[in-house]
């Protein structure tokens, strides 16, 4: 993933986090295309994260005033959305990832280190 600007990670994942109950959303990490001229990051691969339910998009970042939801194509195509490099998470996968990566997001992908969460404990342990 890139690097990640705005609340798209935390926001996305609270989204889905405080609907814990309806199963068929999906928490989808990818890159978008930046879109404002005059920008670091204008057409440049961004890392982003929505929610999906089917064939909707939720987007819950601070890049509108909003939550938006859109229609999946019109999103993909609006935000040029690379289908390749998109990870998808269930409610509890995303919540596995976040809580042994100690970050809404971007995750690490494969064997997971655990070295964070164990310090974390640790640092708490202590208190």
């Amino acid at each position: 993933m890139k690097k990640k600007f705005g609340n798209c990670y935390e926001a996305a994942f609270k989204t889905l986090f405080h609907n814990v109950s309806n199963r068929e959303l999906r928490l989808v990490h990818g890159e978008v295309i930046g879109n404002k001229p005059g920008t670091e990051t204008y057409n440049k691969p961004i890392g982003h994260a929505w929610i999906e339910m089917g064939n909707v998009v939720i987007d819950p970042s601070d890049h509108f005033e909003w939550p938006k939801i859109f229609d999946k194509t019109t999103y993909y195509e609006m935000a040029q959305i690379e289908v390749t490099n998109l990870k998808t998470y269930s409610i509890a996968d995303a919540i596995t990832k976040a809580a042994t990566n100690i970050t809404y997001g971007p995750w690490l992908e494969g064997e997971q280190d655990f070295s964070k969460l164990d310090k974390a404990l640790e640092k708490y342990a202590k208190v």
